[in-house]
């Protein structure tokens, strides 16, 4: 049985609910104004110019190479190279396919690829396993023990 939704990955050992747990929360940003991006009243911008910025969670995505790489760089990690698209659900990577006229079907696949990831702005449940890996790319700040 699975921890969570979260914890069904590679990296879980299939989502194994024995042993320690712990929360991952992603790193974030602050990178969202406080005005609307087709604001163009200078009255507006200028107000809240003096205001911090929003929050973000910034999405973290384990590669099929089992590198980790974010959508937006951070102190912890600065590789944003994200393969894409994005296809998690097949294990062999394809992200398109082309059926000829003689009904030969032809792939196109990714070397390396997304395998999971860990939305931003949200808590995640992990056991050990994915706690080490995660540590091991430089993540310790963000896990704490449940």
């Amino acid at each position: 049985m699975d921890v969570s939704a979260y914890a069904a990955n590679s990296y879980s050992g299939g989502g194994q609910t024995d042993g320690p747990l712990f929360e991952f929360e992603t790193p974030f940003v602050y990178d969202i104004p406080n005005y609307l991006p087709e604001t163009t009243r200078a009255i507006q911008v200028m107000l809240w110019a003096h205001y911090k910025p929003k929050v973000r969670g910034v999405n973290v995505f384990v590669l099929s190479d089992e590198s980790v790489v974010q959508d937006t760089a951070t102190a912890n990690n600065s590789n944003t190279n994200i393969p894409l698209p994005w296809i998690l659900n097949d294990p062999s990577g394809p992200y398109s396919y082309t059926t000829n006229w003689n009904g030969d079907i032809e792939t196109a696949s990714l070397p390396v690829y997304v395998e999971y990831i860990y939305e931003g702005g949200h808590k995640h449940i992990i056991n050990q396993t994915e706690a080490d890996f995660l540590s091991n790319a430089g993540y310790s700040a963000f896990i704490t023990a449940i």
